[in-house]
């Protein structure tokens, strides 16, 4: 009886020991308190142990704890810094720690952009949206600069300086698309495919659909990064190579040909709904019985919407496929010239030489093409929904 109440006591004062070291959220994991013969000998409490002396409440904040504690010491799993995201991200390809007191163009992390389950495009390094092939620290500068233009008083600011650094943030705005408008364009874009191929039967304009959207998305980003590199070269004062110098005026025609494709294609994928998309239901496995249930719960103004745009589509995909291998070409021809542009700021060897510009037919001839047809297609969708679309 003595042992049994010794052994009571014994595990009352540990139960209020682990609950204050909980509460606490200082000790990961949870220790015995210290030994008076052994001060300084350390022992962990085994899980056995803690699952029967902590509260339930108590013992799933400490399992959220050591989660914390992993992600933060972890260089290859992160959390996605969406917002309203749970979800975890693995990367085997993680760098070490990056070093930002690296001074612009020294040696330091280069980007890794990943993608989450949810949708979401980041850098796995910074943690900021997906920026390859630029390097987390033009980012970073890019960032600094925007911080101390909307601190420093217009006074203060060269004249030149500052109006260059407007131009620059409100062109990047324009193309910025944040974390939770992206989402939204992907659920349109998934619940138009879903009308394309349970109302329309046409499955080859819905795989159409989604390649214009992640090109329309990955073009805008690739023209944000380009408007960012520039403004941090010139900051720089790094002299570049005469290739790079001989390759500007043609990654500046990239640039017109990859903004007027982004504008078309933008004219085409937007749907004018009148309210948000809520988040669609798993497809079954069959994938007719997939878009229907994709399709479920959207009722209203926005079903027919979803219907007259799909029937628009399927009308109009000629333009659209020719906008889309368009896009894929200069976008990857632009993407080239930056990575060669922003590789003597990374303190790199130069990329192999810098292929020469698309020749202004190229975009006279897609502007032809697809002119009068794009034009014919905001009419009609000024003519049912009574609003033209935008980019």
């Amino acid at each position: 009886r003595e042992w049994e109440n010794g052994a009571a006591s014994r595990d009352a004062a540990l139960r209020a020991h682990l609950c204050d070291k909980v509460l606490e959220a200082m000790e990961v994991p949870l220790c015995y308190p210290p030994d008076s013969a052994a001060p300084n000998h350390v022992r962990p409490v085994a899980e056995s142990v803690l699952a029967r002396l902590l509260p339930a409440d108590l013992h799933a904040r400490y399992e959220a704890q050591i989660l914390r504690r992993f992600l933060a010491e972890s260089r290859s799993w992160h959390p996605c810094p969406r917002a309203d995201c749970a979800n975890i991200v693995h990367c085997a390809a993680a760098h070490a720690t990056a070093k930002w007191s690296a001074p612009l163009g020294e040696s330091a992390v280069p980007a890794i952009d990943v993608q989450c389950l949810c949708g979401h495009r980041f850098c796995f390094n910074c943690r900021r949206r997906a920026h390859q092939p630029l390097r987390c620290e033009m980012v970073l500068a890019w960032q600094m600069a925007c911080d101390e233009g909307d601190e420093e008083p217009r006074d203060v600011v060269s004249t030149s300086e500052g109006e260059e650094l407007q131009r620059c943030r409100i062109r990047e705005s324009k193309l910025s698309v944040s974390a939770d408008e992206e989402l939204q364009i992907r659920r349109t874009m998934r619940q138009l495919q879903s009308t394309l191929v349970a109302i329309f039967a046409k499955p080859s304009v819905a795989v159409l659909v989604e390649q214009a959207m992640e090109f329309l998305l990955a073009a805008k980003r690739l023209l944000r990064l380009v408007i960012i590199a520039e403004l941090i070269q010139q900051r720089s004062g790094r002299m570049l190579p005469a290739t790079a110098i001989a390759g500007s005026a043609g990654q500046e025609q990239l640039e017109r040909q990859l903004g007027f494709l982004v504008e078309r294609l933008g004219d085409l994928l937007h749907v004018p709904l009148p309210e948000p998309l809520p988040p669609q239901p798993e497809p079954a496995p069959d994938a007719v019985s997939g878009e229907m249930a994709r399709l479920h719960g959207t009722a209203g103004p926005n079903a027919l919407i979803l219907i007259k745009h799909a029937q628009l589509i399927v009308a109009g995909h000629t333009p659209l496929t020719t906008l889309t291998q368009a896009t894929s070409v200069v976008l990857c021809d632009l993407e080239e010239q930056l990575t060669n542009r922003v590789a003597p700021l990374r303190g790199e060897a130069q990329a192999p030489a810098v292929k020469g510009p698309a020749p202004n037919g190229a975009l006279v001839s897609v502007s032809s093409a697809v002119s009068s047809a794009v034009s014919n297609f905001s009419s009609a969708v000024t003519n049912i929904f009574g609003a033209k679309t935008a980019a």
